[in-house]
């Protein structure tokens, strides 16, 4: 009879200890889901930003661009201002 209840104190702490793992776990696996979206939203943020950047310094770039096609053709009339 003892042995009985030993194994079945034994079953339910085993039992037990598995259902809290397996909480535990859930919890785990939903935390690292929401960190991974979390990084993921922050990822796509930080692309958005970086996209929203390059379109200014892309408009930035093209004015200097223009500017600089514009500064070596004033670069040959500031040579020439020069000389």
């Amino acid at each position: 009879m003892v042995m009985v209840m030993v194994v079945f104190v034994i079953t339910v702490v085993v039992v037990i200890v598995m259902e809290v793992v397996l909480l535990v776990v859930k919890v785990m696996a939903v935390v690292i889901v929401m960190v991974v979206v979390v990084v993921v939203m922050m990822g796509k943020m930080v692309m958005v930003v970086v996209m929203m950047v390059e379109m200014v310094k892309g408009i930035v770039v093209d004015n200097d661009g223009n500017g600089v096609e514009g500064g070596d053709g004033g670069g040959g009339d500031g040579s020439g201002e020069g000389l």
